[in-house]
């Protein structure tokens, strides 16, 4: 199997490299608000595929021993929408349990905001749509792979990508314990695709 992936990954960055002095694709730096955490032994942030695909842009993850959490912010300016993207991943049978409204978020200006959280979905970044759904407001036990990607939204204009600002990451149990989550700090960083 190891040898079946190494093989793949290869041939994978010798297509990248074909394309890549051909012209026929560029990578580029990318401006982003890059979620980061203080030192932990328990968790860190590593880069990794995501469960849609393996090419760009590249996807976060918060990784502690038993359960990784996909982070994605979507602060964009201009769509004028301030949104982050959760997907829970256990590893193992473990059973996780998330309560989306009682995630918030600190602002560089020291405001918090409260997440409005909802399942993923197409539908559910348009504002209209939104506004005729309640947000989650208790905890959703986890079921992969269907249940495990949640979208808060904050009621704010987006930070922009060069200012820091913070995620307060409550309401995760761990079969029936509350876990303790590192606050992640989103700083400007520089990702290539």
């Amino acid at each position: 199997m190891c040898n079946q992936k190494r093989g793949w990954l290869v041939w994978s960055l010798a297509i990248i490299e074909i394309l890549l002095s051909a012209g026929c694709m560029s990578i580029q730096d990318h401006v982003v608000s890059k979620p980061t955490i203080g030192q932990r032994s328990d968790w860190k942030i590593e880069q990794g595929c995501g469960y849609e695909h393996c090419g760009p842009p590249p996807v976060d993850f918060l990784v502690g021993k038993d359960l990784s959490i996909r982070i994605e912010p979507h602060n964009d300016k201009t769509k004028n929408r301030f949104a982050i993207l959760l997907a829970f991943i256990p590893k193992g049978k473990f059973e996780v349990q998330f309560n989306p409204s009682l995630v918030e978020v600190e602002l560089p200006n020291n405001r918090l905001l409260a997440a409005n959280g909802y399942h993923c979905s197409g539908k559910i970044w348009d504002p209209l749509y939104r506004r005729s759904v309640a947000p989650l407001a208790a905890p959703i036990v986890i079921t992969l792979p269907r249940s495990n990607c949640f979208l808060l939204f904050f009621d704010s204009p987006p930070p922009d990508v060069s200012e820091s600002f913070k995620m307060r990451l409550a309401g995760v149990v761990l079969n029936g314990k509350s876990l303790s989550v590192p606050e992640v700090i989103f700083q400007k960083g520089i990702s290539k695709w």
